[in-house]
């Protein structure tokens, strides 16, 4: 019984030696990173016929302040979150993992927000996760500040406890220019 006993014991041990070892060295797959955001720009007359459109709007509602109403979202969570990586996998009906560069060119491309936060949870990231989801806010907002500011991205570090400021963030939204100021929010101010 005991010899037994030690046996499972060492085939358990090898069995998941040999596992770590497998994952070590990239065999069961690799590390996929942040993923490649989109350098095509949207077009400058897109960008300002959402601007007139909502400038219209405004007017005929006979609105007579300058602001502008801003969609985002605030909430966004990549395949760096554990719950959005099971949920992405294709065992469960996914369609594939998203990293952090597809919340930008979903935000830019298909959604057409006006900003969006990545949010994913902070007990699932590694340093080297960190960094990237803060660099790739950062390409985000240089790719699609050409020309035009079509979106503005943050991060929030610690995923679904956040607090937005709203007397904090500044939006301003010219008839020529769309672009939105979060520079307060975003230095910490």
């Amino acid at each position: 019984m005991i010899r037994k006993s030690i046996y499972t014991i060492f085939i358990s041990l090898a069995l998941y030696a040999s596992f770590v070892y497998l994952v070590a060295i990239g065999t069961l797959g690799s590390y996929e990173g942040p993923g490649k955001i989109s350098t095509s720009e949207i077009p400058e007359e897109i960008t300002l016929k959402r601007t007139k459109e909502q400038v219209e709007a405004i007017s005929n509602l006979g609105i007579t302040n300058e602001k502008l109403i801003l969609f985002g979202d605030l909430h966004v969570h990549t395949t760096y979150s554990s719950d959005a990586f099971l949920m992405s996998l294709p065992l469960l009906a996914g369609e594939g993992t998203h990293p952090p560069a597809d919340a930008c060119d979903f935000a830019r491309f298909c959604s057409s927000l006006d900003f969006w936060s990545n949010t994913d949870h902070a007990e699932d990231l590694t340093p080297q996760d960190w960094q990237e989801i803060k660099d790739t806010v950062r390409q985000c907002n240089n790719v699609s500040g050409k020309g035009l500011q079509d979106t503005i991205a943050f991060w929030v570090g610690n995923g679904h406890r956040k607090v937005v400021l709203m007397n904090l963030i500044l939006a301003i939204r010219t008839s020529s220019l769309k672009t939105l100021m979060m520079t307060k929010f975003l230095r910490g101010q």
